[in-house]
C-alpha cells in the first residue's frame, strides 16, 4: 500500500477491518491473517472517511474527489455513487466529502462537504435535503432524530439540526 496519507479503520460485520487510505484506495484488512484480503478501487483521489453498513455487509467510503461510494464488502465492488456535486439543493459545494455518518436504520447517509451538508436517503438513492454551514465541516453523527455537525472556525463548535424520519429526512437550524 504506498501513498498511505491518513488512516480511518472499523470494523465490518465480517470481522475484518476496513481502512481508507491516501492513495485513493480503502483496505479490507484480515484480522487472523494479519494480511490485505480485498482492496476496494474506483475513487480517482485520497480517501477522508469510512464507515460500515452492517445490516448490508457494505462500507461507504467519502473521498477527496467530491464522491461517497457504497461498496459490497463481499465481492469489493462499488455498487452506489453518491455524488452531492450534481446534486441541485445543494447551492455551495466543496468538490470533496470531508465525513459522513449514518443513522441507527442505516438508511440515511449525512454527508459534510467543506461548508455543506446533505442527507440521502440511501434505499431511495437521492438527497432529500442540504444545508450550508457556517464553517467547514469536519465530523458529522446521526444521534436520534439529528444530525450534529462539527465545524471549524478557530476553535470546535458542535452545530444540531433536527431532522425527522418519517416520510423525508429534513435539516434545519435550532
Amino acid at each position: 500500500m504506498s501513498g498511505l496519507w491518513g488512516l480511518d479503520a472499523i470494523v465490518g460485520a465480517t470481522g475484518s477491518i476496513f481502512a481508507a487510505s491516501g492513495d485513493s484506495c480503502a483496505y479490507c484488512w484480515d484480522v487472523e491473517k494479519n494480511e490485505i484480503k480485498m482492496v476496494l478501487k474506483g475513487h480517482s483521489d485520497y480517501l477522508h472517511c469510512i464507515v460500515a453498513r452492517n445490516s448490508h455487509n457494505q462500507v461507504i467510503t467519502g473521498s477527496e474527489d467530491g464522491t461517497a461510494r457504497i461498496w459490497d464488502c463481499r465481492t469489493g465492488k462499488c455498487i452506489q455513487i453518491i455524488d452531492p456535486q450534481k446534486d441541485k439543493k445543494l447551492k455551495e459545494l466543496y468538490p470533496y466529502v470531508s465525513c459522513i455518518a449514518l443513522d441507527a436504520s442505516e438508511s440515511w447517509l449525512a454527508c459534510g462537504s467543506g461548508r455543506s451538508l446533505s442527507v440521502w436517503n440511501l434505499p431511495a438513492s437521492e438527497c432529500v435535503s442540504g444545508i450550508t454551514t457556517s464553517a467547514a465541516t469536519q465530523d458529522v453523527s446521526f444521534d436520534d432524530n439529528q444530525v450534529s455537525s462539527l465545524t471549524y472556525i478557530k476553535f470546535q463548535v458542535v452545530l444540531m439540526f433536527p431532522v425527522s424520519v418519517q416520510r423525508e429526512l429534513q435539516l434545519s437550524f435550532l
